[in-house]
């Protein structure tokens, strides 16, 4: 049958990789000028993996919605009497929304189903994102299995060399530091608030692809002055699917390493033989139906077992006597996944998960895995990692043609402790108890305590115990078509809470300017300092942390849309130390008098964070597509600051600080006679070592008091871009 040119109905189109929920995608359509309104036409779309179906109909002015639909495969149908059935393959990315031409001639339900050209990607939102693809995932290289090293991919992204604390999520997005970025997992976060790094370890097999949003996002994400990784997990589908895999290595493939020091004549000197190395990586997931068409699950596990060495690269003075110079490091780790997808009708779907990592890093140097520690001995290093476990549910619900709302609740707790080697695993409190620690004379059998040479570095390691957290979120998107109009508000409910039990000054920590070891009838190796912390290391402030948001991407005309946006994101993290305070102050001023040093701390409440771009599609093939976009990015407030606060000032009774070089810290000090003051101050802390000092034996009084207000900002970027941005 042939077209008759006064009925017909077609659609423009333009696709644009935006997020509608976080992780999930959107098909969209609206009809072209000149066609024929207030026809209702049926569209229905199938995912082919699940056979879930969705189906709606258009508005008055032919527009339809179908959002919240997950990544993967899918059939579009359009429906309308008297004319035939017209049906499209598409392919939806990760945060996607995309909008499909069609055309349907006249014609009976019975004839041959036309099957249209894919539409033309068109970006229309003003953000700049990548998708990393499954097969992307599946098919490139990582050196530890681990997918957001595939972030690099992205333009804008690099690898951090960042270590430590600082490390975050070791990519860095537009210039920004790693610790500035959000982790999105099928909707939320999955950030550690204490230093903005990965809490679940999620394998590269896991997951079915991920967004790198790089740039000028839009006010639904928050609390990132960097990028965003905005990732989805595999599901199961009505095929039963699975995989197993192992990758392996050892020592034979190996040649002998640096040997951590130089010969005579500066070469350098590498060891006999090849340390032990042996890295065994094993898992595999499998996925299936529960109910066809109804229920399906996925699980995975993976473990790594993982031995290997560091050379010391201590001085000759001690490679004499310590053993031994290499050390057996390794890694020691077990994740697993479980999910269930649920197609509870055609209006609701929901889906759940759970996660755990178990990690322990053996022998490591430094408060990090990952630092070097070149002069850490064996006795000097620690045991890291411990359970970190998320549970997450959420609800996706159709309440008409042109209204839906998502909500999902998250609870994640992580548990990463830090233990001594020399205490025999224990850490925090704990190994303060060991040590005989009191808050009236700190550690006096100097018991575990911090000793640091310049080529070596003995006792227990620098930091111990559990700096962690437990992270609840609500969340809710609701979305509203009218028009020309798409709207989107949603806020966010957060408790976060800080588990701290940490030591770190308080067994006390002393330092020498020469390798010599302590004699006491040897003046030359007397320790030249000595810092101590005498209070408690143990607190577990929470706060309630709200935001809230609102977006509407306006299509003005066929080829311009606006996309605006505002998001306020209230951070009460700095104000948890505040109960804190008041006793802090009480024992300043019935100790010494005077006024209280400290404030409570203020949190910022002016954090609105407008959204503004407009994006352009000049040209009639529509691939060519022109962005601007202005922002303001705030990051998140970590509690790494508020646990330095807590530890080093509100919950110190006394922090000792003594110095034989320094003025500053060496009451002994003789302007005239430098020397002389040194040797006396070297001389009392000789005394006492490895034990607290005995502070009444200085030539002044004990008691100092240094208050200092913290003055919490969060970082912020204020990218004012104009962008002529061209794809072809």
């Amino acid at each position: 049958m042939t077209s008759d040119p006064r009925k017909r109905i077609e659609a423009a189109a333009a696709n644009a990789p935006r997020r509608v929920s976080k992780g999930e995608t959107m098909i969209r359509n609206r009809i072209a000028p000149g066609v024929i309104l207030g026809v209702l036409v049926t569209v229905t779309v199938r995912q082919i993996e699940t056979n879930t179906v969705q189906s709606t109909v258009t508005g008055g002015e032919g527009q339809y919605f179908l959002p919240n639909l997950r990544p993967g495969t899918y059939e579009l149908t359009a429906e309308l009497s008297s004319f035939a059935p017209t049906k499209q393959d598409l392919v939806l990315r990760v945060g996607q929304d995309l909008t499909v031409n069609f055309t349907m001639k006249v014609g009976s339900v019975t004839e041959a189903i036309d099957v249209v050209a894919k539409s033309v990607p068109v970006e229309t939102q003003s953000t700049l994102a990548t998708v990393i693809t499954n097969k992307q995932i599946d098919d490139l290289p990582t050196i530890a299995r681990n997918f957001s090293a595939l972030a690099t991919l992205s333009p804008g992204a690099t690898t951090s060399n960042t270590t430590g604390t600082g490390q975050g999520t070791g990519v860095s997005i537009s210039g920004q530091r790693p610790f500035t970025n959000g982790i999105i997992v099928d909707g939320a976060s999955n950030q550690m608030q204490f230093y903005g790094r990965q809490a679940n370890d999620f394998p590269q097999d896991w997951i079915q692809e991920f967004q790198v949003l790089t740039n000028s996002f839009s006010a639904e994400y928050g609390q990132a002055a960097g990028g965003i990784l905005n990732v989805i997990t595999r599901s199961g589908a009505n095929t039963m699917n699975g995989r197993g895999y192992g990758f392996f290595r050892d020592d034979r493939l190996d040649g002998p390493p640096f040997a951590g020091r130089y010969d005579a004549s500066r070469q350098p000197i590498f060891l006999d033989s090849t340390p032990a190395f042996n890295q065994q990586r094993w898992g595999g997931f499998l996925g299936g139906p529960v109910v066809k068409d109804k229920m399906f699950y996925f699980a995975g596990i993976e473990r790594l077992d993982l031995t290997s060495s560091d050379v010391l690269g201590i001085t000759d003075y001690w490679r004499q006597s310590v053993s031994p110079t290499v050390i057996p490091t390794g890694e020691k780790e077990t994740v697993g996944i479980g999910k269930v997808d649920v197609n509870v009708n055609q209006k609701n779907r929901a889906y759940f998960r759970y996660t755990n990592t178990h990690r322990r890093d053996l022998n490591v140097g430094g408060t990090s895995p990952g630092a070097a520690a070149p002069l850490e001995t064996l006795e000097a290093r620690q045991t890291f990692g411990g359970p970190l476990w998320n549970v997450l549910g959420n609800w996706t619900t159709t309440l008409s043609n042109t209204t839906f709302n998502e909500l999902l609740v998250t609870y994640g707790v992580n548990k990463p402790w830090i233990l001594s080697n020399l205490a025999g695993g224990l850490g925090g409190s704990e190994l303060l108890a060991a040590a005989g620690y009191n808050t009236t004379t700190g550690n006096p059998t100097g018991k575990f305590a911090r000793i640091s040479y310049p080529g070596a570095n003995f006792g227990a390691t620098s930091f111990t115990g559990l700096e962690g957290e437990g992270n609840l979120f609500v969340i809710d998107n609701f979305s509203l078509v009218r028009g020309r109009h798409q709207f989107k508000l949603g806020g966010i409910i957060a408790r976060q809470e800080m588990y701290m039990d940490v030591e770190a000054a308080h067994k006390g920590s002393w330092g020498f300017t020469q390798d010599r070891a302590f004699n006491i009838n040897d003046p030359a190796s007397y320790p030249t300092s000595f810092s101590g912390n005498i209070g408690s290391g143990q607190a577990y402030p929470a706060i309630w942390n709200p935001s809230a948001y609102a977006q509407d991407t306006w299509q003005v005309t066929n080829n311009v849309t606006l996309n605006l946006g505002a998001r306020y994101d209230l951070d009460l993290t700095p104000t948890s130390v505040n109960p804190y305070v008041d006793p802090y102050n009480q024992r300043i001023v019935a100790r010494l008098g005077g006024t209280a040093p400290l404030q409570p701390s203020v949190a910022d409440k002016n954090n609105v964070s407008p959204r503004l771009g407009v994006v352009w599609v000049p040209a009639r093939d529509r691939r060519t597509t022109l962005r601007s976009s202005f922002g303001i990015y705030y990051d998140q407030n970590h509690w790494n600051f508020t646990d330095i606060y807590l530890n080093e000032t509100l919950l110190a009774l006394r922090r000792i600080s003594l110095n034989a070089n320094t003025q500053a810290n060496n009451p002994f000090w003789t302007p005239s006679n430098t020397a002389a003051g040194i040797a006396q101050m070297r001389a009392f802390l000789a005394k006492s070592f490895p034990g607290y000092p005995d502070l009444s034996g200085l030539p002044f009084p004990g008691e100092t008091i240094l208050g200092v207000q913290p003055n919490y900002r969060r970082h912020a970027e204020r990218p004012r871009r104009l962008r002529a941005h061209a794809d072809r």
